[in-house]
């Protein structure tokens, strides 16, 4: 969560607002706009408007938009981007099928619902973190895969090259 506060004006006094991408401000802004928030199609200013105030938790003042300046519109972006977790994933050796379903605020309930997911608090958290658990959730749930020798070969030289990096040995 970020917090942004918004400078006095004349008419309004200054006020201080928390910013959170979630699965909460997903599902307001496709119910908004009836299509998919990851689809490959660009966000128009006035979307990407929208969903910057579904992000806003509580209440959303009057123009919010247009009381934010550009560097503060530029880090609820920022936010948006984070990577919010410590868990890395690596790509898994054999053939993967890419999904042609389009992810949803309905499918990512789904998921949750599947894997025993609280949805609260976890519909309130970022939404890369929400991700990140279904994800590993997936994987824990599938049959382990022996990994080929020439696999795990390479698996291990890439390790062994990371931590020579790392420590800036030669061996």
């Amino acid at each position: 969560m970020i917090t942004i506060t918004l400078e006095a004006t004349e008419e309004t006094p200054a006020l201080t607002i928390n910013f959170e991408h979630s699965l909460v401000s997903l599902s307001k802004w496709e119910s908004l706009h009836n299509k998919p928030f990851y689809d490959n199609e660009p966000k128009t200013a006035e979307e990407m408007g929208d969903y910057i105030c579904f992000m806003a938790v509580g209440e959303t003042p009057p123009n919010l938009i247009d009381r934010m300046t550009q560097s503060q519109l530029l880090l609820v972006s920022e936010r948006i981007n984070a990577n919010t977790t410590a868990t890395t994933f690596y790509d898994r050796p054999g053939p993967s099928k890419p999904s042609n379903e389009k992810m949803t605020s309905e499918l990512i309930y789904y998921w949750m619902v599947s894997f025993r997911i609280p949805f609260y608090p976890a519909e309130n958290w970022h939404l890369g973190r929400l991700l990140a658990l279904i994800k590993i959730a997936s994987i824990k749930q599938e049959k382990p895969q022996k990994m080929s020798a020439k696999d795990q070969q390479a698996h291990y030289a890439r390790l062994n090259a990371e931590r020579r990096a790392k420590s800036g040995t030669s061996g």
